[in-house]
């Protein structure tokens, strides 16, 4: 009979690289991917995956029907590989793509890739060895921020990477639960346990904090998380400034949306709590600003602007300042106006 899995958490690599069986007991993978209008990242993803023997399958799902290249590309690589196959909806989000990809996959196990991560060896493979008769497990593996043309990554980039490495830091330490912080990009687990929990949420309807949302749905119907950084890709993270502070409103709003779907989990929320881990000194600046009477969209650009001029001349550390208290402003800006957005690939 399969065993449970036993713990949350876990540090130690999983082996499978130096496992010489024939692999008979490993679950078949089908490696599952949302795109939406970025064919020059997924085209590399797509021939590591491909190539990777732990594949049976993988399927990408186009999220909008206005991605016309990655359509091409993906018509002309489907020709080439009868394991791939694609989908094109209606933009409905990252997760309701990944939903349509897991209803079509007939592997055991699914693994759930972003389009903008680069498997290193044999990855589908990794993960069916941490499956291998093992139920009720959710595996997540690591994706460390490389930058996409070499050289110094840009300041969303690194603060995106130092916000990464600080999460797996807390997994690793036993001071976060894998699935209570829930980061897709790099997770595995059985289809037909994936389909009881379902991907995306019809109650859930903001733009951030999805993947930790179907975290908590995965939590509660009894599964385990587990973290393994044997199990890498590199993350090529790329984000414009405009994109930099819409995504910092998008968590701000987010994080509120989850608060008040599960308060019995995380308590009652203030708009505080999005700058709660900010100094004090860094908290007034915030608050004066927004007492200026200029909008925080407004502060937020001149402050990212100020940063990134500060960049240019290689001062690195003044435009990280400037742009961290650009997105604190702007997540304190989606907390308190908290719109119902659009659906919105993320």
């Amino acid at each position: 009979m399969a065993t449970k899995a036993r713990k949350s958490q876990e540090e130690s690599p999983s082996g499978w690289e130096s496992d010489t069986s024939a692999n008979v007991s490993d679950p078949t993978v089908s490696v599952i991917i949302a795109t939406r209008q970025r064919p020059q990242l997924l085209k590399p993803l797509l021939e590591s995956a491909l190539s990777d023997p732990g594949s049976l399958e993988v399927i990408v799902v186009v999220d909008g029907l206005d991605d016309p290249d990655s359509e091409r590309m993906l018509e002309e690589l489907s020709g080439v590989h009868p394991s791939l196959s694609y989908f094109c909806q209606e933009l409905g989000g990252q997760l309701q793509a990944l939903q349509r990809g897991v209803l079509a996959a007939r592997g055991e196990v699914v693994l759930l890739l972003d389009d903008d991560v680069l498997p290193v060896f044999n990855l589908a493979s990794g993960h069916a060895f941490r499956h291998r008769d093992i139920y009720n497990l959710v595996v997540v593996g690591s994706m460390p921020v490389i930058t996409v043309n070499g050289g110094r990554a840009g300041v969303a980039s690194r603060i995106y990477s130092d916000s990464y490495e600080k999460h797996c830091q807390a997994l690793l330490d036993g001071d976060a639960s894998v699935l209570e912080y829930l980061w897709l990009g790099n997770v595995s687990i059985r289809r037909d346990e994936c389909l009881a929990v379902g991907i995306s949420s019809d109650s859930f309807v903001g733009h951030y904090f999805r993947d930790r949302e179907f975290g908590y749905r995965l939590a509660d119907s009894g599964m385990v998380g587990v973290f393994d950084p044997s199990l890498r890709a590199v993350h090529l993270h790329s984000q414009t400034p405009d994109a930099f502070l819409r995504y910092a409103q998008r968590q701000g709003s987010g994080l509120r949306t989850l608060h008040s779907l599960y308060p019995d989990r995380l308590g009652p929320f203030s708009p505080r709590l999005v700058v709660s881990a900010l100094p004090y000194p860094v908290y007034v600046v915030l608050s004066k600003i927004s007492q200026m009477g200029w909008t925080p969209v407004r502060a937020a650009r001149t402050l990212l602007r100020i940063g990134l001029f500060a960049g240019e001349h290689n001062l690195v550390t003044v435009e990280t300042i400037f742009a961290k208290m650009a997105q604190h402003l702007m997540q304190w800006h989606g907390a308190l106006v908290n719109e119902v957005p659009k659906p919105t690939h993320v």
